[in-house]
C-alpha cells in the first residue's frame, strides 16, 4: 500500500507514520481542526490522496497531552470491520520527535 507503518490500538488502525511524519485518522467532525492548523491529507504518492488521514500539526506534536487527546479521538472514530488482523505499531524509521510522541501515546492511550 505505502512504505510507512500503521499505528494500531486494540487491533484498530488510528494513524500512520510515513517519511518521518505522523498522520491520524479523521472524520467529518474532526477534519476541520486539522485543516484550520494547515495540515494536509496523507498522499503516499503524487496524485493519490488518502483524505481519511491528515498529518498531525506540529503544534499538536509539541504538546504531549494534546497529542494523546488527538490520538484518542482518531482511534474512537467509527470504522468498517477489518478484513485483516492488525499488527503491532512499528515506528523504527520515524523521526525522533515522531517516535517520542508515539511512545507517549502508547503509554497513555487508555480508552
Amino acid at each position: 500500500m505505502f512504505g510507512g507503518q500503521g499505528l494500531y490500538w486494540r487491533e484498530a488502525i488510528f494513524g500512520l507514520v510515513d517519511d518521518g511524519r505522523l498522520f491520524f485518522r479523521v472524520g467529518p467532525d474532526t477534519v476541520a481542526a486539522y485543516v484550520e492548523r494547515g495540515a494536509r491529507p496523507f498522499e503516499p504518492w503524487p496524485g493519490h490522496v488518502m483524505a481519511g488521514y491528515y498529518e498531525v500539526p506540529s503544534s499538536v506534536l509539541e504538546d504531549a497531552e494534546q497529542a494523546v487527546e488527538w490520538a484518542r479521538t482518531a482511534w474512537s472514530l467509527p470504522r468498517k470491520p477489518s478484513r485483516k488482523r492488525a499488527t503491532e505499531v512499528s515506528v523504527a524509521r520515524a523521526s525522533p520527535s515522531t517516535r517520542a510522541v508515539a511512545a507517549a501515546i502508547s503509554g497513555r492511550l487508555t480508552i
